[in-house]
């Protein structure tokens, strides 16, 4: 995993600066992690992009979308300590030291930032944007799963959900497009989550592709269990047969 170039953004709000790590690319060396979901996670993939930002400066507080943020300087190389700035020069090293400065101060406070953001409104008037910010929020509020290596929890497993994560399951179910395959996938999986499982069931009936069948199977065994919470996708072998997943 490679670290793509930094930015240092002024805050829409007060003017404070703020910096945005990226990622350049990342590989799998096929050994990914499919969640039912449809995330992929590998120890070398870079995180999923959040998109937005909780200003710390002078007591802001405040968020704000990254991509509608002014850009101030563009960090090629972002250091990690004053030991990377030692061998720049002029600009270069000006702009090492800014950013080690207010990367001290970059704090993030995972789900609850998150719907502060949706509070605030700040994917604006863009359906598109809302989706994401959701999306985000929604995988935000199911990582733990993914920290747990020996995943033992049954089949038929539930789980009583926070007001707000329901919340935001049920917002972004309605903001989803159900006319294409991946995205009925999807909205399986976020009924499933949610615990409506008959609507989960109204769109397993659907037709599907060959390359899905195995993946749509595995949801429905899912869902005829009542299954609520965040699942590892079992692998295939070389010759079509689906490996047991874990509980």
């Amino acid at each position: 995993m490679q670290p793509g170039p930094g930015f240092i953004i002024k805050c829409p709000h007060c003017g404070g600066l703020c910096v945005d790590n990226t990622w350049a690319s990342g590989n799998t060396f096929g050994g990914a992690t499919l969640w039912t979901d449809g995330c992929l996670t590998d120890c070398m993939m870079p995180p999923i992009s959040r998109p937005f930002i909780k200003c710390y400066r002078g007591g802001c507080l405040m968020t704000f979308w990254i991509d509608t943020a002014k850009m101030v300087e563009r960090v090629e190389d972002p250091p990690w300590s004053s030991k990377d700035c030692e061998h720049l020069s002029g600009k270069r090293r000006i702009q090492a030291e800014l950013w080690l400065e207010l990367s001290r101060g970059l704090q993030y406070n995972g789900i609850d930032d998150c719907h502060q953001a949706i509070r605030e409104g700040v994917a604006g008037r863009k359906k598109e944007k809302w989706c994401w910010l959701r999306t985000f929020t929604w995988y935000e509020s199911t990582n733990a799963f993914r920290t747990i290596s020996e995943f033992s929890f049954p089949v038929g497993t539930k789980c009583d959900l926070q007001e707000r994560h329901l919340e935001n399951l049920t917002e972004l179910a309605l903001l989803i497009d159900g006319s294409s395959e991946a995205n009925r996938l999807e909205l399986i999986e976020i009924h499933r989550q949610r615990g409506d499982f008959s609507s989960a069931n109204t769109l397993l009936d659907f037709e599907w592709s060959k390359e899905a069948m195995s993946f749509v199977e595995y949801l429905g065994k899912l869902v005829a269990n009542e299954d609520m919470i965040l699942r590892r996708v079992p692998k295939q072998t070389s010759d079509g047969k689906t490996l047991a997943p874990e509980n």
